[in-house]
């Protein structure tokens, strides 16, 4: 099993592996967005703080637009 740290990394990169193969601009900044997420929880855990990270929810933008109809 991968250990906590690796498995950070591992999600920024494949997020943004991701985002550079992101169709459009959109998408591409929500892999961005993960990525960075993902950043401040390893950043976090690195500081053995993970309870510092605040809760933010990432919804895509389609996905959003057909909740609210």
């Amino acid at each position: 099993m991968l250990e906590t740290t690796d498995f950070f990394q591992d999600q920024i990169k494949q997020c943004r592996d991701l985002a550079a193969r992101a169709a459009n601009k959109s998408d591409r900044e929500f892999w961005i967005r993960l990525a960075n997420r993902w950043e401040e929880v390893l950043r976090a855990q690195q500081r053995g703080a993970p309870e510092a990270v605040q809760k933010v929810r990432f919804e895509r933008p389609i996905l959003t637009k057909r909740r609210a109809a």
